[in-house]
């Protein structure tokens, strides 16, 4: 049985998770028990650490959820007054976090006076529903988190001002050092003041061309396009710019990376031809100082691309995305890695621009590759295998695109499982796919073919593919090849999990039904009465299997001719089921009116 502590051990992990997959925060576990504070929750940006902070009480535990609040959708927490003291005081802001172990879900409240009511003993306040811990609250929980180190900055900046004076090169260091710490932060209007101070005394003790001054310039350029002052980052950046091809040189790092800078900010600005002419030029220096692969390199070739597609320049993003291709090709070769990932990347922009043939030919061509060299289940192949099915689609190719969907289906369920976003999106596909009649059972026959070669025919769940696609089959009419699959997976599941597991139980009733159905009612029979007494010894009389299978025993004897034996035992069948599911339930009304239909007792006793 889970104790208190196993509770809340659990609550705490599943936040961890819900903060590194949803939010790709930080998430620091504190271990000291019982002091108010379980968790530090640490703001990411690019899955960079920004220093910004939020403090997490987490409660699991379905005790946390048992009083819904009354003014609006969500629960009622409660506290001691000392947890409150505490939590107001703490040097970061805190928030209550109540995790739902069931759910896997959590939800959150700011601890601050707006939001808490005090009462006689302690304090009370709403967790919202509407404020769950997932992607979509990134946003109010970035706003919320403090960043402890502003304090310390500033002291330190000022106590440096104070002793050594405004304009010592140590007090300008530590000033340019706070502007990038902002920045970093998220506190963009902070440091672009720091910036433009530190900027204007650099100016004025080293120089305009000082690399120091062009340092903190290019922060400053930097902070300012973050905080939406575009224009004024644009004459910066165009001055440093100049400065530094003058000193440096223009293809040192130091000016590239001020190109890059500038590139973004004219395109923010909106004037695209000068963005594209400066960032072909940047993007050709890169690559000849820093290499193809180098990060920088390969960042920036993405800005660029966007750039040339926000001017809707199609033969411009063909060419730079068809270049990316050949470099790769001619220097690692057609099969390495990275350059799949410039083939992968193309099919996409082909297809963007309506070249779905020739995206086509290329993404088959990338998906032989990468099932070759990284394997048919590595996600990267199942991406490009997904690519194919959409263009193929789009092409009216609709029996290869339906096949190629489902086979990329069953290899995303069985590596990311049947509830990874990658895989549901995937089976949207699937259907939406033009003509898509039976595409369960084509699904799961697809999936039962997948297992039996991948686990082998007695695997529990090749077995339970099996049983499935024999159930399907039976509701699309095909009897025969239900029978057939059915008997097959009983034999096994008898053999592997034996008579009486509830498993081959299950699969004995599915085969009575399909005998029935086929009219092999002495079979039918048969397979009931052996099965009937396994069913109420392992599973008990009141079962939902046990009665079914008394159900399709009944309905095989009155097929017989044994009304009488049908009819006695159809009503203790229908009692139970009564009791079970309720008298007006579809499945008892059905069972009740089929009785009705027997023929009457020759003694002329009531039915």
């Amino acid at each position: 049985m889970a104790t208190a502590d196993d509770t809340g051990r659990a609550g705490v992990h599943g936040v961890g998770l819900l903060v590194h997959r949803e939010l790709q925060w930080k998430f620091r576990e504190q271990h000291e028990s019982d002091v108010g504070i379980d968790a530090v929750i640490e703001v990411a940006s690019a899955g960079n650490a920004t220093g910004k902070l939020i403090a997490a009480q987490i409660k699991a535990g379905a005790s946390w959820f048992r009083e819904p609040a009354k003014s609006e959708r969500g629960w009622v927490f409660r506290a001691k007054k000392r947890l409150l003291d505490y939590w107001l005081g703490y040097e970061i802001p805190v928030v209550v976090v109540l995790y739902n172990e069931a759910t896997q879900q959590a939800y959150w409240q700011h601890v601050s006076m707006t939001h808490v009511t005090l009462t006689r003993s302690g304090f009370r306040m709403t967790v919202p529903e509407s404020q769950q811990l997932e992607h979509s609250a990134a946003g109010k929980l970035s706003a919320l988190a403090a960043f402890p180190l502003a304090a310390p900055l500033l002291r330190h900046v000022a106590e440096l001002r104070d002793t050594l004076g405004a304009d010592h090169p140590q007090t300008l260091s530590a000033t340019a050092d706070a502007a990038a710490a902002f920045q970093k932060a998220g506190e963009y209007r902070v440091a672009v003041d720091y910036g433009k101070d530190a900027l204007a005394r650099f100016r004025s003790v080293s120089g305009a061309d000082h690399p120091d001054t062009l340092e903190t310039a290019y922060g400053l350029i930097c902070s300012l396009n973050l905080n939406g002052e575009h224009e004024a980052a644009r004459r910066l950046a165009e001055d440093t710019l100049a400065r530094r091809r003058r000193v440096l040189g223009a293809d040192d790092y130091r000016a590239l990376l001020t190109a890059e800078a500038l590139v973004t900010t004219l395109s923010r600005l909106g004037d695209y031809d000068a963005a594209r002419s400066l960032g072909r030029d940047t993007l050709t220096r890169l690559r000849s100082t820093l290499g193809e692969e180098h990060s920088e390199t390969v960042d920036f070739a993405e800005v660029f691309v966007t750039i040339l597609a926000r001017m809707g320049d199609r033969e411009g993003v063909l060419d730079h995305v068809r270049q990316a291709l050949m470099i790769k090709r001619q220097k690692l070769g057609s099969d390495h890695p990275h350059t799949l990932i410039a083939a992968h990347n193309l099919v996409y922009t082909l297809a963007h621009l309506g070249e779905d043939e020739a995206a086509r030919k290329l993404a088959e061509d990338t998906l032989a590759r990468r099932r070759r060299v990284l394997g048919p289940d590595d996600f990267r192949t199942l991406r490009t295998a997904e690519a194919l099915v959409s263009l193929l689609s789009r092409l009216g190719d609709y029996d290869a695109a339906r096949a190629l969907c489902l086979d990329t289906l069953l290899r995303r369920r069985t590596t990311l499982g049947n509830d990874h976003p990658e895989t549901t999106e995937l089976a949207r596909m699937l259907l939406a796919i033009p003509d898509n009649m039976g595409e369960d059972m084509a699904l799961d026959a697809a999936q039962y073919k997948y297992l039996r070669e991948a686990l082998g025919d007695d695997h529990p769940d090749t077995l339970a593919a099996a049983s499935a696609l024999a159930l399907l089959l039976g509701e699309f009419g095909e009897n025969e090849t239900a029978l057939e699959v059915g008997e097959d997976t009983l034999a096994r599941r008898r053999r592997v999990l034996g008579p009486d597991h509830p498993h081959t139980l299950v699969t004995a009733h599915n085969v009575a039904v399909t005998l029935n159905e086929l009219g092999h009612y002495e079979a039918a029979r048969k397979l009931a009465e052996d099965t009937l007494p396994l069913c109420r010894r392992a599973l008990a009389g009141d079962h939902f299997v046990t009665l079914r299978m008394a159900i399709a025993l009944a309905f095989a004897l009155s097929r017989l001719g044994d009304h009488e034996a049908a009819r006695s035992l159809g009503q203790d069948t229908l009692t139970r089921l009564c009791a079970t599911l309720g008298p007006g339930d579809p499945e008892v009304t059905s069972f009740a009116d089929f009785l009705a239909t027997l023929p009457p007792r020759p003694d002329g006793a009531n039915a």
